[in-house]
């Protein structure tokens, strides 16, 4: 069916404040829901086994809410795999690469061992990326690094892989070059900017060896890519994360105790006072319901993250050896408490990344974005000049409506508006004026349905920083 086209507004109640009488919303930022499709996943050959996701699917379908990322787990010397970041991609997501890599840090950053992998990542990369629509993916190179658990961790391991108490010199060095070095190999390959969101994801407690947690000699922060060796350039930071799990057990942790926000260990906090501006995600996070019930325990921890202005949580979505963490399984049965946390208006209603994707790049044609007033379906016109280059739906969107676009914040790229026509929440998406992604999102709730926009430019077409 043809999508009816819809007026854009602006919204002068965001730029221009409300009357006397009124009460003006409060803000805050939104939070983008991702997950690792542990029943779309073969464990063994780690790769997505059903490329149509119908578990991610399905999620949204229970929730009402589009996911934004999905997680997936891979291996340096497993090879690129660019079929898994299609399959994301092209149902309306965006790729997460929790990227192991073989050897011992000290390997990986100072010999030519891992080179040629690396190298053939970024050609993968920058070919995937070639193909269109300003794909990109996040890639945490080194995840929870550290850890004693990990062979390119802190702690030497003995011929068993087994942790010998002792702590390998220079690790924290080691690790800021290693992380530099697939930067410096994905320059070399000209692999575009715009291509990759990198990503610093150590564990919420460093532990150098099981007798060490807590050292605070190891902290997180003292692994900064960007904060590199004396006389070493700095590597690039787009966003930092770390992984955090409830394991369950008596007395079942609080989400303040699993994400600990109380001195020395607020790691939020930490992670926002060392790295001010950056997006923090929780890389990897899940309840496992061995001691407790993990429902309200997982509307609490998202209801926190909020609190706490986190951007994005990826959820451990699979029933992993001894410990089933899945809030959602296709057999049943359902956490509501996740149910809960994905409809708060504090989530954005579908993934920012979609939106905006210019097949041209910045300086191209502005797409359009076009709402069925009867169905709620809103689909995306990816152009060229007056030519339609493609297409993507976001499905029924009801109660969300557009009612408006803009350049909210001055910065020279348009901005979108949302309306919730149940409940009156609106939420702003601040877009990304690099790659047309959302950067930040604003949440205003409880807000009346008397309060209508005000009709400023009534055109269907979403412009870009090139007119």
């Amino acid at each position: 069916m043809k999508p009816t086209m819809r007026s854009f507004l602006l919204a002068v109640l965001l730029l221009g404040g409300v009357t006397a009488t009124a009460t003006a919303p409060s803000a805050q930022p939104g939070m983008l829901l991702g997950v690792f499709p542990g029943d779309d996943w073969n464990d063994t050959l780690r790769i997505i086994s059903n490329p149509s996701l119908p578990s991610v699917k399905a999620i949204d379908s229970w929730t009402g809410k589009k996911t934004s990322i999905v997680l997936i787990f891979r291996s340096l010397s497993d090879g690129p795999d660019t079929n898994a970041w299609d399959a994301i991609w092209n149902n309306g997501y965006v790729p997460y690469m929790s990227l192991g890599v073989p050897g011992t840090a000290d390997e990986i950053a100072n010999t030519t061992g891992v080179n040629n992998s690396i190298g053939a990542l970024a050609d993968a990369v920058k070919n995937w990326a070639a193909t269109g629509n300003n794909k990109y993916l996040y890639i945490a190179p080194l995840p929870e690094m550290n850890g004693y658990w990990k062979n390119f961790g802190p702690c030497v391991w003995d011929s068993n892989n087994n942790c010998t108490g002792v702590v390998v010199t220079d690790h924290q060095k080691n690790i800021k070059r290693a992380f530099k070095k697939f930067q410096d190999i994905f320059d070399a390959h000209s692999v575009p900017l715009t291509a990759v969101r990198w990503v610093f994801a150590p564990n919420n407690l460093s532990c150098p060896t099981p007798a060490m947690c807590g050292d605070t000699n190891y902290r997180f922060e003292t692994y900064d890519p960007a904060d590199p060796p004396p006389g070493e350039v700095a590597a690039r930071v787009d966003v930092v994360a770390f992984s955090a799990y409830n394991f369950g057990g008596s007395p079942y942790p609080t989400p303040q105790n699993v994400y600990n926000d109380a001195a020395p260990n607020d790691y939020i906090d930490r992670m926002a006072l060392k790295w001010p501006g950056k997006p923090i995600f929780i890389a990897e996070t899940g309840a496992c319901s061995i001691g407790g019930d993990a429902s309200p325990w997982i509307s609490a921890a998202y209801s926190f993250l909020v609190s706490k202005g986190v951007s994005a949580v990826n959820y451990y979505n699979i029933n992993h050896s001894t410990c089933d963490f899945r809030f959602y399984k296709p057999t049943g049965p359902f956490y509501s408490g996740y149910l809960g946390a994905a409809a708060a208006s504090a989530a954005p209603p579908v993934a920012p990344a979609i939106l905006f994707r210019d097949s041209n790049g910045a300086g191209g044609a502005g797409d359009i974005i076009w709402q069925n007033p009867s169905t709620g379906e809103v689909v995306l016109w990816f152009m060229n000049g007056g030519t339609v280059t493609g297409n993507f739906s976001f499905g029924p969107m009801s109660p969300w409506q557009v009612a408006g676009t803009g350049d909210f914040n001055n910065d020279g790229t348009a901005d979108i508006l949302w309306r919730n026509v149940l409940t009156g929440d609106v939420v702003m998406w601040l877009m990304n004026p690099n790659d047309h992604s959302a950067s930040q999102t604003f949440n205003f709730v409880n807000m009346s349905l008397q309060w209508r926009s005000q009709r400023r430019h009534p055109v269907a077409k979403l412009r870009d920083r090139g007119g």
